[in-house]
């Protein structure tokens, strides 16, 4: 008969008030499965001839007629005192009665469990008597280890433990004897460990139905039940489920391990007295024999483990204690969280009454939610799992506040267990499978390192004053051609480069020298070389450039903020070679391969936030870049994915309309910004000139002196050709370019800058072509726009541009937004333009949007999770 419990039906269930557990019994079963009737003593199986099933242990039978002699336990002068005299603590000593404190802990249940009392049972030696570590219900102590003979060596189980079994088994057979009964049913296979750490008799009675025929007492059943239970507490000790078949060498290897009392308890339970014969007994021996019949009892097995049930009892009261601090500890989270909840911290997206277009900048708002939570790669996941924990709704849609889900959700992501759950997207539309160990992975790459707040560089950062750039032994031959006529390197593919560099191919051609891909020989990763042209004049430029990268590097060693960083640098043959990481395509270039069809809003916004942190770092570091431009801005990865567009593209004028059918989106808008080669500490000199002409500030153009904020100008330049796919200001003129930023701002250049540009002309007109003085510009305090000579064209070019409002529609709050930080960066004024640092406290980046970004990023964390999870089948099918 299979033990353990079954589900059970119609005539054949049977209730016992002491198994816990419902049985079926099939009597119709073949004869090679019936329980033999004649039990352990039939004759005919130990002749061999018996078709009947001789498998007692299975009914929790397992030894009931042993024989003293198989155990040869010879202890004529055994008392039932189990402690020995070195060591004895009498209950009585402990200022309780042995019933009274076996009463305090245990309380015999109506289906005959007990519970344990704080029974100090570990994890480790849980797992050497159950499969599972996890105490699931209905565990057995049969099963030992699966498929093994004996535990492992090295998981013993403790004496604690030991003692809280038999205290608890005791206290459950107590219960069954007081109510005239005998168990019949201690053994592995019939002892179960509930769900709350309780031991439970199981399938009581079953013997009741199984061997009706037979008629012992029932005093004798009750003392078997103690001999079983010793032979139970034995295996387990001795970590063998057959050890009770050999006695005294259980007990001599148990000794080596445990206490003395233990052994003699041991030996006591297993040495069931005989009813006295009176054929060759004197008196005496009878009325010892008797005595000693009567002491074999369950109360007299309680009695003496009177203190082992006051330690179980104190262990109890101590594991109480921790366990109500721990509660506690986890309701003060919970008051925590609904007190932040309440102070309406954990938010979604600032307060929609605290913003105007006038007022976007309240202090209030500055402790508002990073901009991480926005809907690209981890993060759009990170997004739905706060939703997910912290908005939750009821069947009507209202939202809920639920603690205790709450807290079970935080504490499943710290421990970062594999249960998934679904994240349904904010439209309804999709539904996404994610576990807490995928969110908690996903949580440092896509909210701390990808798009966290800014960190500015170590106060105290000093400018380097000059670089040393090493020059590598080269002994090339000397009618070896190295240079082209105007000074540029000659590129070799697979040629080396330096000492640890192999050339592979060339990358780009510049006014400043050529870029190539090369192989770092060291650590095998790819890298690209810029080579210096071998003219002094763009030698000294790179020395300043170097000069840039080592400052940036010694500020941000871990690359926060996005600046390109210096690998390494020497002179090869005359030429100076800058290395660097290989990132992928320019912005520019992406846009170029992609039919100049625009970024989402998205990947704008993610540009905008990177870009920022980059110029908030090198403004505090007291740089200016001057060349921003898209040309100048790398992205890590150029993979995308093509999705249908069918629209009419945003256009920054009249005159020109362009739609689409497909557009490529990036499946991730990380980017780096490079080419420091034109970049100026501001307490240096300053060229009057710098700038590429289409994200050139105003203040370049009057000539009245420059700083930090031109930078933020080209920003905002960069932003509104990822907007429409065109460069914003297309000209080659002065005139025009002011006329056009008159002409998209809609406001006319402030007249203090006006009188600033015929201030700084009166004071050097000797010395400037008039052509070029910036003060003809202007008449009766205005700009003089279109100039007599402006060609017919060019009038019609600036009259065709279109207003910003007109190029970024207020359809939504998100364009609605992004308008109100271009507004904010295109000020005439440098002194009341926006700085980076208070760009990037701007609503726009705390609002979402879902478009074509979104999306692209939700397919790359697939991929990644697919790549991923093919890498472990792969690593764990090489490991068999």
């Amino acid at each position: 008969m299979a033990a353990g419990p079954q589900r059970v039906s119609g005539d054949a269930r049977r209730y016992n008030s002491y198994g816990g557990f419902n049985h079926r019994f099939e009597n119709q079963r073949p004869m090679s499965q019936q329980l033999c009737r004649n039990g352990p003593q039939c004759r005919k199986y130990q002749e061999g001839t018996c078709n009947f099933n001789h498998d007692f242990s299975s009914l929790a039978s397992n030894g009931l007629n042993v024989q003293k002699k198989s155990l040869n336990v010879e202890s004529p002068s055994f008392t039932p005192n189990f402690t020995p005299k070195t060591a004895a603590a009498q209950p009585a000593r402990l200022g309780i009665s042995p019933k009274a404190a076996a009463a305090a802990t245990f309380t015999p249940r109506g289906s005959g469990s007990v519970t344990p009392a704080g029974m100090s049972h570990s994890k480790e030696s849980s797992g050497e008597i159950f499969p599972q570590q996890q105490f699931q219900p209905s565990q057995q102590f049969s099963e030992f280890v699966p498929g093994q003979s004996f535990l492992p060596q090295q998981q013993l189980v403790p004496e604690n433990d030991l003692w809280g079994y038999m205290v608890q088994l005791a206290s459950a057979l107590k219960a069954i004897h007081e109510a005239g009964l005998a168990a019949q049913t201690v053994s592995a296979s019939k002892v179960l460990l509930t769900s709350k750490n309780r031991l439970r008799l199981n399938g009581c009675g079953v013997l009741d139905i199984t061997r009706f025929e037979q008629n012992r007492p029932v005093a004798d059943l009750q003392r078997a039940d103690l001999q079983n239970l010793g032979n139970l507490i034995l295996n387990i000790a001795a970590r063998n489920p057959t050890a009770s078949q050999n006695g005294d060498k259980a007990l001599q290897m148990i000794s080596r391990t445990y206490s003395e009392r233990f052994r003699l308890c041991l030996a006591w339970l297993l040495s069931q007295p005989r009813p006295p014969s009176v054929d060759g007994m004197s008196g005496v021996q009878e009325t010892e024999q008797v005595q000693a019949l009567n002491e074999y009892n369950v109360n007299t097995l309680l009695n003496n483990l009177a203190d082992k049930v006051v330690s179980a009892l104190d262990n109890t009261l101590h594991q109480e204690d921790e366990l109500t601090s721990n509660l506690m500890s986890e309701l003060e989270n919970g008051r925590l969280v609904r007190l932040l909840t309440k102070l309406n911290v954990i938010l979604e997206r600032p307060d929609p009454s605290l913003i105007s277009p006038g007022n976007a900048a309240k202090p209030a708002l500055l402790n508002q939610p990073s901009a991480a939570w926005s809907e690209t790669g981890e993060r759009y996941y990170l997004k739905l799992f706060r939703d997910y924990v912290f908005h939750q709704v009821d069947q009507d849609g209202r939202p809920v506040l639920d603690l205790g889900h709450v807290i079970t959700c935080l504490n499943k992501l710290d421990a970062g267990i594999d249960e998934k759950i679904q994240l349904v997207s904010r439209d309804e539309q999709n539904v996404f499978v994610l576990s807490y160990r995928e969110a908690e992975q996903r949580g440092p790459r896509g909210y701390l390192a990808e798009y966290g707040d800014y960190a500015p560089p170590p106060k105290g950062m000093r400018k380097l004053r000059d670089v040393v750039v090493p020059a590598i032994a080269d002994r090339h031959k000397p009618y070896e051609k190295v240079d082209d006529d105007d000074g540029h390197f000659i590129v070799h593919e697979n040629s080396k480069l330096g000492e640890r560099y192999t050339l592979l191919n060339l990358l780009g051609q510049g006014t400043f020298g050529k870029v190539v891909r090369a192989l770092d020989v060291r650590s095998r990763k790819e890298v690209a070389v810029k080579i210096i042209r071998a003219v002094p004049k763009y030698r000294d430029a790179s020395r300043i450039e170097l000069r840039v990268l080592q400052t940036l590097r010694a500020a941000d060693e871990v690359n926060r903020n996005r600046c390109i960083q210096l690998r390494d640098c020497f002179d090869w043959r005359g030429h100076i070679c800058i290395v660097t990481p290989l990132l992928g395509l320019s912005v520019f270039d992406f846009l170029k391969q992609g039919g100049f069809v625009p970024f989402p809003g998205s990947h704008i916004q993610a540009f905008a936030k990177q870009l920022l942190h980059s110029i908030a770092f090198l403004h505090d570091l007291n740089l200016i870049h001057t060349d921003l431009k898209p040309e100048n801005i790398l992205l890590l990865s150029h993979v995308y994915q093509t999705f249908t567009y069918n629209r009419n593209i945003p256009s920054s004028s009249t005159l020109t309309s362009r739609s689409a059918k497909f557009r490529r989106v990036l499946l991730s808008p990380q980017i780096q910004l490079i080419d420091f080669g034109s970049a100026t500490f501001d307490d240096e000199y300053h060229s009057s000139v710098v700038s590429t002409r289409h994200y050139r500030a105003p203040e370049i153009i009057l000539g009245i002196g420059w700083s930090h904020p031109i930078d933020l100008w080209s920003l905002g330049c960069i932003l509104v050709e990822c907007w429409t796919g065109d460069a914003l200001f297309q000209t080659h003129d002065c005139a025009e370019h002011l006329g056009m930023m008159e002409a998209v701002t809609g406001l006319p250049i402030d007249k203090p800058l006006i009188r600033e540009v015929n201030r700084v002309s009166k004071r050097s007109s000797s010395s400037r072509d008039q052509n070029s003085n910036p003060a003809r510009f202007f008449k009766n305090g205005r700009l003089a726009y279109p100039l007599p000579d402006t060609p017919r064209q060019s009038r019609k070019f600036v009259a065709g541009m279109k207003r910003l409002e007109e190029i970024i529609p207020e359809t939504n709050r998100f364009n609605k937004l992004f308008l109100d930080l271009l507004r904010k960066i295109f000020v005439y004024d440098p002194k009341r333009r926006i700085t980076a640092r208070e760009a990037l406290k701007h609503p726009w980046f705390d609002e979402l949007v879902e478009d074509d970004g979104t999306e692209a990023g939700r397919i790359r964390v697939e991929r990644e999770r697919l790549a991923d999870e093919s890498k472990r089948r792969h690593e764990a099918d090489r490991r068999r």
